[in-house]
Parts: C-alpha cells; structure tokens; sequence
C-alpha cells in the first residue's frame, strides 16, 4: 500500500506512476504513448486526471478511459472548423461518462464546447457563403455574357467607322479631283 501521492510529489516523467486507489500501478495496462500523453494532460493542469474516480473500477476500464482521453485529445488537437459537429458531441459524451465515474476532464469538455461553437458558426458561414458565391458566380457568367455582347458590338461599330472612313477617303479623293479639274481649267491659259 502506498501513501496518498499527489501531483505535486511528481517532479518528471520518471515520477509519473499512475496509482488506482493508491495501491494499483496501472502503468503496465497503458502503452507508453499513452502513459507520455497523459502526463502532460496531467502536467497541463497540475493533477491527476483520475484522482477523484468512484472506488471499485477495474483497472482495466480505467486504463482504457486513460487512454481514450489521450486519443481524443490528440484528435481535439488536429480538429479543423470543418470537423464533424457530431464527432465532437460523441467526444463530449464520452468525457461526460468519464466524468461521472470520477475523471476531471472539464478542461477538455471547456474546449470541445468552443469547438462546437465555432464549428457552428463556421457552418452558418460556410452556407452563407456558399449561397453568396452561386449568386455571385451566377453574376459574373452575366456580366461575361455581356461583356461578349458589348465586344461583338464594339467590333461591329469599328467596322462600321472603318466603312465611313473608306467612304470619307472617297468623298475626298472624288472632291480633290473636282477642286483639280476645277483648278486646271480655271488656270489654264486663256489663248
């Protein structure tokens, strides 16, 4: 039987033995990524997660409650605002039964809570925009579609300017023949 042990009495990873009622080490059921895990889980809040579990759990339940913890945590680690609103209400859920049997997971339960929260937002967001951008994309093939139009029409009026000046050209070259005629008689000698 060992005394009460608590957080305070681990200095280092070496330290760190998880007790199950103070008298059962449950290193041995807990791989050794998870055993990592959980200490820092344990560190970051200067506890044992498992200090306040009911009497009487297996050793077994409790290092497989340790070892979903870290699990999810990881997971909660990786989330992006796209993440499952449901995956993260199943995490919740489980941290609630850890909960009830004792662990103290209100930190995570804290987080998930504002994962949910700005994973909702994102959502409305998300369709919002998703809506915003059909309308706008909707917009743009219109404002091409005229575009073309206006394109084809300014082609049109450049080769109707090009006519009139062809036409131009014409009147002027037909009026410079008159004015030369006109010229050449005019100024011929009268004899």
């Amino acid at each position: 039987m060992v005394g009460v042990v608590t957080f305070q009495d681990v200095k280092t990873f070496s330290n760190f033995k998880i007790y199950l009622d103070n008298h059962q080490i449950l290193d041995s059921e807990l791989p050794a990524r998870d055993k990592t895990k959980y200490y820092e889980l344990c560190r970051g809040q200067k506890m044992f997660l498992h200090g306040n579990l009911i009497d009487g759990l297996s050793g077994k339940l409790v290092a497989a409650m340790i070892s979903k913890t870290t699990t999810i945590a990881d997971d909660i680690k990786s989330v992006n605002p796209i993440y499952s609103i449901q995956d993260l209400e199943r995490w919740d859920k489980t941290f609630k039964c850890f909960e009830d049997l004792g662990m103290s997971l209100g930190f995570l339960r804290a987080r998930i809570d504002k994962l949910v929260e700005i994973s909702r937002k994102y959502n409305n967001v998300s369709e919002s925009c998703i809506a915003k951008y059909a309308l706008v994309e909707e917009k743009k093939a219109a404002l091409k579609t005229e575009v073309w139009t206006l394109a084809e029409r300014i082609a049109d009026l450049k080769a109707s300017i090009k006519t009139a000046e062809a036409e131009i050209d014409g009147f002027k070259k037909e009026m410079e023949d008159i004015d030369s005629d006109y010229c050449s008689i005019a100024l011929a000698p009268l004899s």
